[in-house]
């Protein structure tokens, strides 16, 4: 019994010994290191392609003044900047010295003779604060 091996030739084997396999084709190794440059590349790019956090946008720049809103006399329909009352001393500490809690248990922040002054100090302040505020008309 025998076989042919890879040069052609005829080996030989005994009856009693299993025939010897020829050897795994001996390959130059750029196979697997083609791989695995594959895969290191793809790791690399995935881990670069995330995306970061979008800045946010910046808050106002809101600081404290002992009286907020328009002045007195400069118009005859006021709108009220109001909030929660759990946010009172926040914003008389830190924004608007003179905000009050209202009898109906609103806390008031500002009134303006604007609407549109009104709602955009609102949203500076909530943007700011991250509590709501909005105009009560």
């Amino acid at each position: 019994m025998g076989y042919i091996n890879d040069k052609g030739e005829f080996i030989r084997t005994s009856i009693n010994e299993p025939p010897s396999q020829p050897p795994p084709p001996s390959g130059n190794g750029c196979g697997c290191l083609v791989i695995i440059l594959i895969i290191v590349g793809l790791l690399g790019y995935c881990s670069n392609s995330q995306q970061l956090p979008s800045p946010s946008p910046q808050s106002p720049n809101l600081t404290f003044r002992s009286s907020c809103g328009s002045s007195l006399g400069s118009g005859s329909t006021w709108y009220a900047v109001v909030g929660d009352k759990r946010a009172y001393n926040t914003v008389r500490n830190q924004y608007c010295g003179d905000s009050f809690i209202r009898p109906d248990g609103l806390l008031q922040v500002a009134s303006f003779t604007s609407s549109g002054e009104a709602e955009k100090f609102a949203n500076e302040l909530s943007q700011t604060t991250g509590l709501s505020f909005y105009v009560k008309y």
